[in-house]
């Protein structure tokens, strides 16, 4: 199962139904705080961040790094703004895809940081 995180409504769509029609079972969520909930409560084999500030990607991947329970998640960060792919990675993301992106490449990028659907 794997965790998407995007503010925005029809982005967040787009990438869980590519990622459903491979396989994948996809919580959603909109909202950081409610989706880190989810990702210790929840058994997920990545999570895929795409926030509109990579600044603020940046700083969720922090969080989920210093957590103990779930720093050893796998974190895909996707950003439109383009920006420090180095910073991401740096922060502790697994992988990163700046958008436009292919949906080929995206799936790519999942089974690099994630493996295959269970």
């Amino acid at each position: 199962m794997l965790l998407v995180i995007n503010s925005e409504q029809d982005s967040l769509e787009l990438v869980a139904r590519l990622l459903e029609s491979r396989g994948w079972s996809v919580t959603r969520s909109t909202d950081v705080a409610t989706a880190l909930i989810d990702l210790v409560d929840g058994d997920f084999a990545g999570m895929v961040l795409d926030l509109p500030s990579l600044d603020e990607a940046v700083e969720v991947v922090t969080s989920v790094r210093q957590d103990p329970d779930v720093g050893s998640t796998p974190v895909l960060v996707l950003t439109s703004t383009g920006g420090d792919e180095g910073a991401a990675l740096r922060a502790g993301a697994d992988g990163f895809l700046s958008r436009p992106f292919h949906a080929d490449d995206l799936l790519a990028q999942i089974q690099v940081v994630a493996g295959q659907p269970a």
